[in-house]
């Protein structure tokens, strides 16, 4: 009896799908074969995640995907379960192999992805030009290059190779006469932070040349959230001091497509806001004074001098306390000053649309009064003018 989550299973030779709940709460998925009967994946859930399966599909006879959803402390997490072709087929359906992996891999967005399954291919100790392979693989053979390229190419890591183990715990695959052992079962994940641990569980018996290959793994949500945002592309602003100039650049060329001259227009239009763009500025709620003091009280701190320490945390609440306070008072200065400018803008007679110019003013919708006062003393043009699109109250 062993203790898993998920099992992926290879080479099912299945004619149908098949998908089955037994009473114990497990749950089977089984793809299908070629029509050579060749192929076919699947997967065995624990009853522990069975609530957690999004869905299973069959991608080609060769690739199966498991999603499974957030449920409680468990974190989203995909499962790609492969049988790659071995090295008696051509070599143009082994590239059409790694690439619908390499799509299907792309394209899914999950934080937490995970490959494994048959890959007929050995991989050895990390070359120079290969980080994302670990220093403990067993040996090299000649079709592995396909292999490697997938994982630089999509930036995973190898997982076999990351923990070094004796050899009875690494190969994978045993020949028909019992004097060849390889290592062809691999393990690719997207970060090798999520993986505790690989290797082959040799007293299973699996009624198969292959031995049951186990990895565990360790998902925190945290780190999924810190991921998405450690990503993410720094924020930008567009100068437009520097856009506008670079807009009147445009030569307006005699083209007889309108399709065609609209589409050179947003492509110059596109082109200079690209360059008139530069990194948003943020603003910082504490000055380089208080960071000053808060570094010094954690030296204090580190060093043990708790008097000093105690002083430099008052000092420092103080500081924070009043730095808060500046940047409140800068925030109502800014909002007064844009809420102004607008209702200059409709005073001198800057045409907005209705519910902007009432929205930066005020939140209170006008009345019909409101609106009549204001128009007696303002020039051009009338705000009601756009009376019809404001719902009008009787006073």
């Amino acid at each position: 009896m062993i203790r898993y989550d998920v099992v992926g299973l290879a080479e099912t030779r299945r004619r149908y799908p098949f998908n089955a709940v037994y009473d114990t709460g497990e749950e089977l998925f089984l793809g299908t074969c070629d029509s050579r009967g060749v192929g076919g994946v699947g997967v065995l859930v624990n009853t522990s995640l069975s609530m957690n399966i999004d869905s299973f599909e069959q991608l080609t006879t060769r690739i199966g995907r498991l999603r499974l959803k957030r449920c409680g402390s468990t974190s989203a997490l995909t499962i790609f379960v492969v049988y790659a072709p071995t090295s008696n087929y051509d070599e143009e359906e082994v590239e059409a192999f790694y690439m619908d992996l390499e799509r299907f891999y792309r394209e899914n967005h999950t934080f937490f992805r995970v490959i494994t399954g048959d890959f007929n291919s050995k991989i050895g100790p990390r070359r120079s030009s290969e980080e994302r392979i670990g220093t403990h693989g067993l040996e090299w053979n000649e079709h592995v290059e396909r292999l490697s390229k997938f994982i630089m190419a999509t930036k995973s890591i190898h997982g076999n190779s990351q923990f070094q183990k004796p050899h009875r715990q690494r190969w994978t695959w045993e020949s028909p006469n019992g004097e060849c052992h390889n290592e062809i079962d691999h393990i690719i994940v997207n970060g090798k932070f999520c993986l505790t641990d690989v290797a082959v569980v040799p007293k299973f018996h699996t009624g198969s040349d292959h031995r049951l290959f186990r990895e565990r793994f360790y998902f925190l949500r945290k780190e999924g959230k810190a991921g998405k945002f450690k990503n993410r592309s720094p924020r930008t602003s567009t100068n437009w001091d520097l856009f506008s100039p670079l807009v009147g650049c445009w030569e307006d060329a005699v083209v007889d497509n309108i399709d065609e001259e609209y589409d050179q227009l947003i492509q110059h239009l596109y082109v200079r806001a690209m360059k008139a763009e530069s990194s948003k500025v943020t603003k910082r709620r504490l000055s380089p004074e208080t960071l000053e003091l808060i570094r010094q009280c954690g030296i204090e701190r580190a060093a043990g001098n708790h008097k000093l320490t105690s002083e430099l945390a008052k000092q420092c609440r103080e500081a924070i306390k009043e730095d808060f306070k500046e940047r409140r008072a800068a925030v109502m200065v800014e909002a007064a000053e844009a809420g102004k400018k607008c209702f200059e803008m409709v005073r001198v007679g800057v045409v907005l649309p209705p519910w902007s110019a009432v929205q930066f003013c005020s939140r209170r919708l006008p009345t019909t009064k409101t609106l009549e006062e204001f128009n007696s003393e303002s020039t051009t043009p009338s705000v009601t003018d756009y009376v019809g699109a404001f719902p009008t109250f009787s006073d």
